[in-house]
């Protein structure tokens, strides 16, 4: 078992519902652009040979230059199970 940490870091488009209108409230489309920014931590198993098994866990944050959702900044967490070929 390996212990392993890496840094993300890339872009993203967001969109909001589609635009509608009611007799009540209207809903506007958005779409924005934005970056974001995670930390992976994670775990490598050797299974045999050249054959492993990465198990990883990227909290994240994405900032968007428009709100979404009612928010600009959101987050996530993500996890993530890997087979990994190896060869020497």
């Amino acid at each position: 078992m390996e212990p392993f940490i890496g840094i993300i870091a890339g872009g993203s488009l967001g969109w909001d519902s589609v635009e509608s209108q009611t007799p009540d409230t209207t809903v506007e489309q958005t779409t924005t652009i934005g970056g974001s920014v995670a930390v992976e931590l994670g775990l490598r198993f050797k299974l045999n040979g050249d054959h492993y098994l990465d198990l990883s866990l990227n909290p994240s944050i994405e900032f968007f230059s428009e709100e979404l959702a009612g928010e600009s900044v959101l987050g996530s967490v993500g996890l993530l199970l890997a087979y990994a070929y190896l060869p020497e």
